[in-house]
């Protein structure tokens, strides 16, 4: 599903390039599964690959400019220049064979839409989780520049609690005639 196709405000938190739009005729078989299907679909737009059982040392593989992470972070940064959007957050999630979700993210130091700049850091990323045996791998990126943060009035936040904390705190130091004095109570 491309990213034209969600509506903006969905599509902000959820822009990933589509898994129909990629071949995976650069995966070298050893790491496919003989039941791989290209398109597979989820509640959201992503670039998953899915690399049946890798284990550590093949990890190396990612490393390398035919990886299929540079693939996954330029599909991303083309749908993100499509639509015309530049984010802060980046996040790598894995799925391991032994089906654990693993999540890392980074908050870049500006704004980005650039394939060098999401490849870069999402390397970092996936550094940072090796070794690891790794059946998914997956980029977000998210924090948009406008993006309003708080969208949802029921969702609260902090600044709010505080706020309405300090204030029930003032009302308790206005009121400084507080007599304990039990023998003053009849």
């Amino acid at each position: 599903m491309p990213c034209s196709t969600v509506p903006r405000r969905t599509r902000r938190s959820h822009c990933f390039a589509s898994s129909k739009d990629m071949s995976f005729d650069h995966i070298p078989k050893q790491f496919r599964g003989d039941n791989l299907k290209d398109g597979v679909m989820h509640n959201f737009q992503t670039v998953p690959q899915y690399f049946y059982g890798l284990n550590p040392a093949q990890m190396d593989m990612f490393m390398t400019e035919d990886s299929p992470v540079p693939e996954i972070a330029e599909m991303l940064s083309h749908d993100m220049k499509k639509e015309g959007l530049t984010a802060r957050t980046l996040t790598l999630k894995l799925k391991t064979t032994s089906f654990e979700i693993r999540s890392r993210a980074v908050s870049l130091q500006r704004y980005t839409c650039s394939s060098d700049d999401i490849l870069k850091h999402a390397t970092t990323l996936l550094k940072a989780e090796l070794p690891v045996s790794v059946w998914l791998i997956g980029l977000r990126m998210s924090q948009f520049v406008g993006e309003i943060r708080n969208s949802d009035p029921s969702q609260g936040t902090i600044t709010k609690f505080i706020v309405q904390k300090d204030s029930s705190r003032q009302d308790l130091d206005d009121n400084d005639s507080f007599d304990l004095d039990a023998s003053k109570i009849a």
